[in-house]
Protein backbone atom coordinates (compact mmCIF):
# COMPACT_ATOMS: atom_id res chain seq x y z
CA UNK A 1 0.00 0.00 0.00
CA UNK A 2 1.56 3.35 -1.11
CA UNK A 3 1.49 6.58 1.07
CA UNK A 4 -0.97 8.56 -0.65
CA UNK A 5 -3.85 6.04 -0.09
CA UNK A 6 -2.91 5.21 3.66
CA UNK A 7 -2.77 8.93 4.30
CA UNK A 8 -5.07 10.68 2.01
CA UNK A 9 -5.09 13.57 4.36
CA UNK A 10 -1.30 14.11 4.58
CA UNK A 11 -1.08 16.82 2.24
CA UNK A 12 -3.85 18.98 3.38
CA UNK A 13 -3.16 18.98 7.04
CA UNK A 14 -1.16 22.18 7.58
CA UNK A 15 -3.06 24.71 5.10
CA UNK A 16 -4.67 27.66 6.20
CA UNK A 17 -8.06 28.19 4.91
CA UNK A 18 -7.55 30.78 1.78
CA UNK A 19 -10.34 33.23 0.57
CA UNK A 20 -9.03 34.67 -2.88
CA UNK A 21 -5.76 33.41 -1.68
CA UNK A 22 -6.04 35.64 1.69
CA UNK A 23 -5.67 34.12 4.84
CA UNK A 24 -9.26 33.55 6.10
CA UNK A 25 -9.38 35.57 9.48
CA UNK A 26 -7.06 38.40 8.10
CA UNK A 27 -9.36 38.62 5.39
CA UNK A 28 -12.37 38.63 7.49
CA UNK A 29 -10.81 41.26 9.58
CA UNK A 30 -10.15 43.57 6.40
CA UNK A 31 -13.77 42.96 5.56
CA UNK A 32 -14.61 43.86 8.51
CA UNK A 33 -12.80 47.19 9.15
CA UNK A 34 -13.40 48.20 5.99
CA UNK A 35 -17.23 48.37 6.63
CA UNK A 36 -17.18 49.44 9.73
CA UNK A 37 -14.32 52.12 9.10
CA UNK A 38 -15.47 52.90 5.30
CA UNK A 39 -19.19 53.92 5.70
CA UNK A 40 -18.75 56.27 8.77
CA UNK A 41 -15.31 57.98 6.57
CA UNK A 42 -17.66 58.13 3.88
CA UNK A 43 -20.19 60.01 5.22
CA UNK A 44 -18.22 62.08 7.56
CA UNK A 45 -15.73 63.07 4.70
CA UNK A 46 -17.63 62.23 1.38
CA UNK A 47 -16.12 60.67 -1.66
CA UNK A 48 -12.45 61.37 -0.36
CA UNK A 49 -13.24 58.49 2.44
CA UNK A 50 -13.10 55.66 0.12
CA UNK A 51 -9.66 56.46 0.94
CA UNK A 52 -10.52 54.38 4.33
CA UNK A 53 -11.25 50.92 2.84
CA UNK A 54 -8.47 51.53 -0.20
CA UNK A 55 -5.96 51.35 2.35
CA UNK A 56 -7.59 47.69 4.04
CA UNK A 57 -7.56 46.32 0.70
CA UNK A 58 -4.14 46.93 -0.05
CA UNK A 59 -2.84 45.51 2.78
CA UNK A 60 -5.75 42.96 2.02
CA UNK A 61 -3.10 42.56 -1.69
CA UNK A 62 -0.01 42.91 -0.09
CA UNK A 63 -1.33 39.82 2.40
CA UNK A 64 -2.24 37.88 -1.00
CA UNK A 65 1.03 38.61 -2.84
CA UNK A 66 3.04 37.05 0.53
CA UNK A 67 0.77 34.01 0.75
CA UNK A 68 0.95 33.42 -3.07
CA UNK A 69 3.60 30.60 -2.92
CA UNK A 70 3.42 29.65 0.71
CA UNK A 71 -0.31 29.76 2.72
CA UNK A 72 1.59 29.75 5.96
CA UNK A 73 3.48 32.90 5.16
CA UNK A 74 2.44 35.37 8.22
CA UNK A 75 3.24 32.17 10.48
CA UNK A 76 6.86 32.26 8.98
CA UNK A 77 7.06 36.69 9.53
CA UNK A 78 5.57 36.38 12.73
CA UNK A 79 8.21 33.30 13.59
CA UNK A 80 11.10 35.93 12.16
CA UNK A 81 9.58 38.69 14.13
CA UNK A 82 9.45 36.80 17.84
CA UNK A 83 13.13 35.86 17.01
CA UNK A 84 14.63 38.99 16.21
CA UNK A 85 13.08 40.53 18.87
CA UNK A 86 14.04 37.78 21.35
CA UNK A 87 17.84 38.45 20.00
CA UNK A 88 17.58 42.14 20.51
CA UNK A 89 16.12 41.32 24.08
CA UNK A 90 19.18 39.05 25.01
CA UNK A 91 21.65 40.96 23.23
CA UNK A 92 23.11 38.39 20.96
CA UNK A 93 23.21 37.82 17.57
CA UNK A 94 22.51 34.03 17.07
CA UNK A 95 19.80 32.22 19.22
CA UNK A 96 18.27 29.15 17.60
CA UNK A 97 15.92 26.23 18.86
CA UNK A 98 15.79 23.62 16.83
CA UNK A 99 14.59 19.64 17.16
CA UNK A 100 17.80 17.92 16.02
CA UNK A 101 19.45 18.36 18.81
CA UNK A 102 18.19 16.15 22.06
CA UNK A 103 20.14 17.64 24.91
CA UNK A 104 18.48 17.90 27.41
CA UNK A 105 20.27 20.30 29.57
CA UNK A 106 19.80 22.66 26.54
CA UNK A 107 15.83 22.36 26.55
CA UNK A 108 15.52 22.36 30.38
CA UNK A 109 17.64 26.11 30.34
CA UNK A 110 15.61 26.71 27.52
CA UNK A 111 12.17 26.20 29.07
CA UNK A 112 13.35 27.90 32.26
CA UNK A 113 14.11 31.01 30.20
CA UNK A 114 10.65 31.01 28.29
CA UNK A 115 8.90 30.53 32.06
CA UNK A 116 10.56 33.44 32.94
CA UNK A 117 10.37 35.62 29.56
CA UNK A 118 6.56 35.02 29.95
CA UNK A 119 6.14 36.08 33.05
CA UNK A 120 8.11 39.21 32.82
CA UNK A 121 5.50 40.25 29.77
CA UNK A 122 2.69 39.25 31.94
CA UNK A 123 3.66 41.13 34.94
CA UNK A 124 4.28 44.07 32.28
CA UNK A 125 0.76 44.01 31.18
Amino acid sequence: MDEKSKYPSYNGLNRVALVMGIPLMPFLFGAFLSVFLGFPALMMWGIVGILVPAVVFLGLFILKLLCEDDPNAIDVIRWKIKGYFLRVRLGGKVMSFHSLRDNKEEKKDAKQYLKRFYRSAASKL
